[in-house]
């Protein structure tokens, strides 16, 4: 066979090769992608503050579709300013979740006026599908409002201990088997209310129930306002950021400015992310919302 030949047959098979390559990455991409009808995004907001418009804009960068629960009510969750309250917010999910019972979906539940969303659906939901439990919740640096419950959480080796009932993620059935362990008054405590049912070992086990602990998916900022960094991605062409927690070395998808944390370091995270911040842009015309969100 003369080396012409040779060559001719070489490039068809280097073809073959690339060609299969192509079609492996192919299909590996499709096979992450989620179907956006199988997961649901709720949130709670009676109003249009400064705050749940820069939520709804960080949801618009990854094309994030919130449904909005209680909007133009009344507040009927308690005086959160003064104590705790909050528990209007799982009886509100509860029965927005009744009309999907049976049906095989991923809940993802974030607070929505101290919230920015920093990643896709499709990362988000692939993040939980490798965590190997059924619902998600992300952690915090205190036991609140109770602390004196804190002896009785699981010891941690890394990251963060208790829960925090702001940002959580889970299949619909275990969602609605936790949302329905116990009664809640509107004006009660949502996050007294999870910690019983976390804190209930037997319960934690049957529905396979965590905590993100290193903060993979979700972060609170209070208590861990030295663990982050804003790093400027290397692009020529565009001017963006990320957000990596310098502690467990993760980047969170779903940023909580709970407590003090969302007048300081949410609205100065704000500021860059998810796509704020462009030295092309005006910078007054682009910081506007975050430099008067209060909640």
């Amino acid at each position: 066979m003369s080396l012409n030949n040779l060559t001719i047959i070489h490039r068809m098979k280097m073809k073959q090769i690339l060609l299969s390559a192509v079609i492996v990455l192919f299909f590996s991409h499709v096979s992450c992608e989620i179907n956006k009808d199988d997961i649901l995004v709720f949130t709670v907001a009676t109003e249009e503050t400064d705050g749940y418009q820069r939520y709804q804009l960080s949801a618009k960068e990854f094309g994030i579709k919130p449904i909005v629960l209680g909007f133009g009510q009344e507040w009927k969750g308690g005086d959160i300013l003064r104590q705790p309250a909050g528990g209007w917010k799982v009886n509100l999910l509860k029965k927005a979740l009744e009309e999907y019972k049976g049906q095989e979906k991923v809940i993802l539940f974030t607070d929505s006026y101290d919230v920015l969303f920093l990643n896709n659906l499709d990362a988000i939901v692939n993040t939980f599908k490798t965590m190997d439990s059924k619902v998600v919740f992300g952690a915090e640096a205190y036991a609140w409002p109770k602390p004196e419950l804190a002896e009785k959480y699981p010891v941690v080796t890394e990251g963060k201990r208790f829960l925090n009932s702001g940002l959580y993620i889970g299949y619909l059935e275990q969602v609605l088997e936790l949302l329905n362990r116990d009664h809640i008054e509107d004006t009660e405590d949502d996050q007294l209310f999870f910690t019983k049912a976390y804190l209930d070992e037997e319960f934690r086990t049957k529905i396979g129930m965590q905590l993100d602990h290193k903060s993979e998916i979700f972060m609170n900022l209070n208590g861990a306002e030295n663990e982050i960094e804003i790093a400027k991605l290397e692009s020529k062409e565009t001017e963006r950021y990320r957000l990596k927690n310098v502690i467990t070395h993760t980047e969170p998808m779903i940023i909580h400015g709970n407590g003090p944390s969302k007048r300081t370091t949410l609205n100065y995270i704000g500021n860059y992310l998810p796509n704020a911040w462009n030295s092309k842009k005006d910078a007054y015309t682009v910081n506007l919302v975050n430099s008067n969100c209060q909640q």
